[in-house]
């Protein structure tokens, strides 16, 4: 089971690897040549436009992909069904979208139906893109999602940033610009993929949203903050403190992004699991994708931590409080992934109740922090945030493992854990005193980055690591 699903993630991990370092790579250069304040700027147009399209999604990703896994035949026709009623239902709600679009964006300090228009336009390209994925993971087509994602969409983005600045300048504008430039790969996607004519059943879109009405609420509920919290951000201080919040919420997501290769993977496989009674197979996946999760990660992790000081230094951004802030958001974006796929594994076995819950929670501690800590301290909604992804995931934690008494990790795993990631905070700890020369520095910590990946699996106390890594690698080095 090791074997075969490493295997099958294979490709998935490729493009991870591949779109989370030019993601990050491209968010470091952006954050050096903008600067704060403009970095701050378009992030607050992000913010805004995803704080409305968390209601403009309804829920159909996850269900688009236990539907397809479960009816693989039918996939385009649901895929194509679901596309029609969403952009069918943003004719009705236009007026008001744009309305609480307009509505943010003035009260952060952005004026004008540029960024309106912008915005909404992102909300366009979130709900095809989130529609279009959900199809290729259902299919098990994971690949081509995570392709289309991590690399596709980047190199879309990056290249007409490019083309923008002689127009533009190096400034929010070409940024925000570029970020839709995706569409056209989206609608692309969306054409090669539909099924019949687009016709809008009332009917059909109605039995949908109630099939994903508690997909809808987790939705909301998980994902209204990360965008709000922006908003309020830009409220509440400068547009150069959003920009910190949102570059370490950025580099924490593309840390994400090699988990969420094996987390991909397990959605089907947790659907059908469940769809034949098999606790098995659950278990045995569940906790693979904790631990080749954390090994990927926890590396990361700790590099960033031990040199966002530095990685600020190298960008110009020179306030003393964005290292705290950035710090906050990594820690509890890994805490996020460390903890399991217990969200993945509960949705996709009709424990969306619990997902209900979860989220309310946490977008009410989030929401009250926000506001309460907002006002008072620079690094207020930071908080906020990483305190309500910290809460949200421990509930989760103990929901699985009260239902179908999964644990992510044995003593002995977690021992061997805290063991390697003590001795990779020491050296990466080491490498950053003893080399002062950015390039020599960056090289040295990338090499010792990669090596840490490979030593996790290799003497993971688990044996099927070892042979689950060098399946991985064998059928990378195929590509």
């Amino acid at each position: 089971m090791s074997v075969n699903v490493m295997k099958k993630t294979a490709n998935v991990f490729s493009w991870n690897v591949i779109g989370a370092a030019i993601g990050f790579f491209f968010q470091l250069f952006l954050a050096k040549t903008i600067g704060d304040a403009e970095y701050g700027k378009a992030n607050l147009v992000f913010g805004a436009s995803g704080t409305v399209a968390i209601f403009l999604t309804f829920g159909f990703h996850p269900l688009l992909v236990r539907n397809a896994a479960v009816n693989p035949k039918k996939a385009k026709t649901i895929f194509s069904q679901m596309l029609t009623s969403t952009l069918g239902v943003d004719i009705f709600v236009l007026p008001l979208a744009l309305s609480v679009l307009f509505i943010m964006l003035f009260n952060s300090g952005l004026y004008g139906w540029q960024y309106v228009i912008a915005a909404y336009l992102l909300i366009i390209f979130t709900q095809i893109s989130e529609l279009i994925y959900g199809y290729y993971k259902g299919i098990s087509r994971q690949e081509i999602a995570s392709f289309t994602k991590d690399v596709a969409v980047r190199i879309t983005k990056i290249a007409f940033f490019f083309l923008l600045i002689p127009f533009l300048g190096w400034t929010h504008k070409s940024l925000v610009a570029a970020s839709l430039a995706p569409l056209l790969v989206m609608g692309y996607l969306a054409s090669k993929n539909f099924s019949g004519k687009p016709k809008l059943d009332f009917t059909v879109a109605w039995d949908y949203m109630k099939q994903s009405r508690f997909f809808y609420l987790v939705t909301i509920l998980y994902g209204l903050y990360a965008s709000l919290s922006k908003v309020l951000q830009g409220i509440y201080a400068t547009s150069a403190v959003v920009g910190a919040l949102s570059l370490g919420m950025t580099i924490g997501v593309i840390g994400q992004m090699l988990g969420i290769a094996f987390a991909n993977v397990a959605m089907p496989i947790f659907s059908e699991s469940w769809h034949k009674g098999d606790l098995k197979t659950i278990k045995t996946v569940f906790m693979n994708v904790a631990r080749w999760n954390a090994y990927l990660v926890l590396p990361l992790t700790i590099f960033l931590l031990v040199n966002i000081g530095r990685i600020l230094g190298f960008l110009g951004w020179r306030d003393p409080v964005y290292p705290p802030i950035i710090s906050v958001v990594l820690i509890a974006q890994f805490f996020n992934s460390f903890v399991g796929p217990n969200g993945t594994l509960l949705n996709m076995t009709h424990h969306e109740r619990f997902e209900v819950l979860n989220g309310a929670v946490g977008l009410i501690t989030g929401i009250l922090l926000g506001v309460i800590l907002g006002p008072k301290y620079t690094m207020g909604v930071a908080i906020s945030f990483a305190a309500s992804v910290v809460i949200v995931n421990l509930m989760k934690f103990f929901e699985v493992a009260a239902i179908f008494g999964i644990y992510p990790y044995s003593a002995k795993v977690l021992a061997y854990l805290f063991a390697v990631g003590f001795i990779q905070w020491i050296v990466f700890k080491f490498i950053s005193t003893k080399f002062m020369g950015f390039l020599t520095w960056l090289f040295i910590s990338c090499a010792a980055l990669v090596l840490f990946m490979i030593i996790d699996f290799t003497l993971s106390p688990i044996r099927g690591d070892r042979n689950a890594l060098f399946g991985l690698l064998k059928k990378t080095k195929q590509r």
